[in-house]
């Protein structure tokens, strides 16, 4: 009867188990590699790291057209100049729009585009490969207009936020949380990664769209045309308290569905709210 041999002291381990422990081997070394070039990209980008802050001052324009690709958007109105570049059809004159731009990056500064073309103030910040670098790069927007100023304004990575305007809106982020409050005008609002927001508004015609957040809308002045809809998140729609009807759709896939308003299937005024994975509730204002 054979049996196995044991190891003698001093002996080397079996050759099957030495190609064993050779790519756990190799995987410790290469992460710990990784692991230390990556701390030191980060602490060379905190070294590098530079700030820019300017500021410019453009005549009113009837649009402004705002697209970042790495940064937040944030767009008020403005005090002065009445109510927009026109009131009955009259120009108005002295109205300004004022842009605070903020740049940061550590590698490669942002590429940037601010011009007037024809009736629209367009302003652009790419920060290209850079934002993908070490802490990255981002250009920062702060933009006061007129109040009836059309904006058309989008952040690929970031929040867009637009307060107290008259004109319509669409506002939309890649990975971001849109945001509106006291505006009157058209709405269109949407996020690939966010949720949707809007408080104290007195749009007619309001359409959000979020593919991951939730959508909540709050009413000062009944609408006329709400669609809201989230693939992954909780919808809300609370319209102000009026005697105003409401043709309603709402539906949850996987959530509750709470309606508590007056509704006629007959009404002038629609609401859908609708949701994929998530509680979908439309009642009145608190």
């Amino acid at each position: 009867m054979s049996s196995t041999p044991a190891l003698t002291a001093g002996a080397s381990p079996p050759a099957a188990s030495r190609s064993r422990r050779r790519p756990l081997r190799t995987f410790a070394i290469v992460f710990a590699v990784l692991v230390v070039a990556g701390g030191a990209v980060n602490l060379a980008s905190l070294a590098f790291r530079q700030s820019q802050t300017r500021s410019f001052t453009y005549p009113a324009v009837a649009r402004l057209d705002v697209d970042v690709d790495s940064g937040a958007v944030d767009v008020v109105a403005g005090s002065g100049g009445g109510d927009g570049t026109k009131i009955d059809g009259a120009k108005i004159d002295g109205a300004k729009i004022t842009v605070r731009r903020t740049l940061t990056w550590s590698f490669g500064k942002p590429s940037t585009e601010q011009r007037v073309i024809g009736d629209r103030l367009v302003l652009r910040s790419d920060c290209g490969a850079a934002v993908t670098l070490g802490m990255g790069c981002s250009g920062r927007y702060r933009v006061t207009v007129p109040a009836g100023t059309a904006v058309v304004a989008h952040s690929a990575a970031g929040g867009v936020t637009v307060t107290g305007t008259r004109g319509e809106i669409q506002a939309s982020s890649s990975a971001g949380a849109v945001r509106v409050h006291d505006v009157t005008g058209r709405l269109t609002l949407s996020s690939s990664a966010g949720g949707l927001s809007g408080t104290g508004l007195g749009s007619t015609h309001v359409e959000a769209r979020s593919s991951a957040g939730g959508v909540e809308l709050s009413f000062d002045h009944p609408p006329s045309s709400v669609e809201a809809r989230s693939s992954a998140g909780g919808v809300r729609v609370h319209l102000s308290r009026t005697p105003e009807t409401y043709r309603v759709d709402a539906d949850s896939s996987a959530g509750s569905t709470t309606v508590d308003v007056a509704t006629d299937p007959a009404s002038p005024r629609s609401v859908v709210a609708r949701s994929s994975a998530g509680a979908v509730h439309v009642d009145y204002r608190r």
